[in-house]
């Protein structure tokens, strides 16, 4: 177990925060890709522009908040797959509400 804020943490969790983190920041270029389908300039103007990343680095920090609070990365939680469905759907939902609301303000 690794400490982490006087927290254990077991390193199986660690590896899937940062693999569902790497996996969210992918759907995200995915998702502008599909965006600039036609424009293959306008897509790198994008990506090149400064704000990107900080865009990038809030939509994945939310949404694995969405995740943690669902208790999703809780190995203990022993659920069947409709439970699981359903968390991960609330956990999605709430990302997207709070987002909404971020990029609002």
């Amino acid at each position: 177990m690794i400490r982490v804020f006087s927290q254990y943490v077991s390193p199986k969790g660690i590896v899937q925060m940062l693999l569902e983190g790497a996996l969210i920041t992918l759907a995200l270029l995915c998702a502008v890709r599909i965006r600039f389908w036609g424009s293959a300039s306008g897509f790198e103007a994008y990506i090149a522009f400064p704000d990107f990343v900080w865009q990038a680095v809030v939509f994945v920090v939310t949404l694995q908040m969405c995740f943690y609070y669902c208790d999703l990365y809780r190995p203990s939680a022993v659920r069947g797959r409709n439970e699981q469905l359903i968390a991960i759907g609330q956990s999605l939902g709430s990302g997207c509400l709070l987002l909404g609301t971020v990029y609002f303000i």
